[in-house]
């Protein structure tokens, strides 16, 4: 029986970004799953976790990393493992800032630091085998910490107790285009099918 794969896009994205990691792995039925970073990130989760019925595997980037750890924690019955990519686990200290301008952007609120579900998500961890793969190599040069080019490797890193974290020299973006990004995600089907 093939795998079910859910593919979860980042803010502002959409599957297509998925194209190139689809058509390396191994046969499986893919799933796209949209939603809208302008929406609570609470409400995206509380859409998606209805439709969570049978057992997936996750593959997200950014953004789409917290939903996908989210709807783990939520029916680990289902989500059978997570894998997540450049993903703001402690948010964005220049969403952050900015906010402070911009008060009511929903886009904004969903990744500050203090947003409540990211809080929440990357406080109770990891409950389902999950890669973190943290890009490295970026240069935002408007965050002083060391980044991606959007997200900084501290953020990546916030999750709690995931089972494999990989650290890569690309960008936020390169990471869906890189032939390393798919011997990690095989390599880590690999050893979750192994007996």
């Amino acid at each position: 029986m093939k795998p079910t794969i859910w593919y979860i896009h980042g803010a502002n994205a959409s599957p297509t970004s998925f194209n190139y990691i689809k058509s390396q792995l191994p046969d499986h039925d893919a799933v796209d799953i949209t939603y809208s970073a302008y929406d609570s990130i609470g409400s995206t989760i509380a859409q998606l976790v209805k439709k969570l019925k049978q057992p997936v595997h996750i593959i997200a980037h950014s953004l789409g990393g917290v939903i996908g750890v989210a709807l783990s924690q939520m029916k680990p019955q289902f989500v059978r493992s997570v894998t997540t990519m450049g993903t703001p686990f402690g948010g964005s200290e220049i969403a952050t800032r900015a906010a402070v301008l911009m008060p009511f952007d929903p886009f904004l609120n969903n990744i500050t630091t203090f947003n409540p579900v990211l809080l929440a998500v990357r406080q109770r961890g990891a409950v389902v085998p999950t890669m973190t793969i943290v890009t490295t190599k970026g240069g935002n040069t408007f965050e002083s910490a060391p980044n991606d080019g959007v997200v900084t490797v501290a953020s990546q890193l916030a999750l709690e107790k995931p089972t494999v974290v990989i650290q890569v020299p690309l960008n936020h973006f390169e990471s869906l285009l890189a032939p390393s990004t798919i011997q990690a995600i095989t390599t880590f089907h690999e050893e979750l099918l192994s007996p």
